[in-house]
């Protein structure tokens, strides 16, 4: 990876040419195969990963029914593991190689270690990774939108048909987007 790819990428665009390439010194390359878990979900891992070459599922587990839900297909420059780099909550989704793939990792321990040194590349990385889910809480501020006007109909594209379940689903997920104060 160079770094004229990294910088292509939105969560890289606050950086300058020499923070871009400090942040290229400290990753590590990784080579997955066809269904190889890069993130579990629910782990405590912090890197931020960086897409290549190849595929991934986003896959998240439904802890009420156990089921498996594909959210996102991504590929080539995709950045994976951004909020973990940042926050110490545990994955939101697990990530699983689809095709033979290639991440570039930032580790985490690297990454505050510089923090610590004041350089300044990780603290625009910050900026950019700041810009990204800005633009993403927007996006999703609509599509709760679009859900609040007929979670039913939501559910049913999502396969859950049975009306008590349909009912249940549809007042718990009005509860927990309900802001309080």
């Amino acid at each position: 990876m160079d770094v004229d790819f990294m910088k292509n990428l939105p969560i890289f665009l606050p950086l300058s040419e020499d923070e871009t390439t400090t942040l290229l010194r400290i990753c590590k390359q990784h080579v997955l195969r066809p269904g190889e878990v890069l993130v579990e979900q629910a782990a405590t891992t912090r890197s931020l990963y960086i897409l290549e070459r190849g595929e991934v599922a986003v896959v998240y587990e439904d802890p009420l029914t156990g089921r498996h839900i594909e959210l996102a297909i991504l590929g080539e420059g995709a950045v994976i593991g951004e909020m973990a780099l940042i926050d110490s909550a545990p994955r939101s989704a697990s990530i699983i190689a689809r095709t033979p793939t290639v991440v570039q990792e930032l580790p985490e321990k690297q990454f505050h270690r510089l923090m610590a040194e004041n350089d300044p590349a990780p603290y625009s990385l910050i900026r950019g990774i700041n810009l990204v889910l800005c633009e993403r809480l927007r996006r999703v501020n609509g599509n709760i939108a679009q859900v609040m006007r007929s979670p039913r109909s939501f559910l049913k594209q999502h396969g859950i048909t049975d009306a008590d379940e349909l009912e249940r689903r549809s007042r718990a997920f009005r509860e927990s987007i309900t802001i309080e104060g």
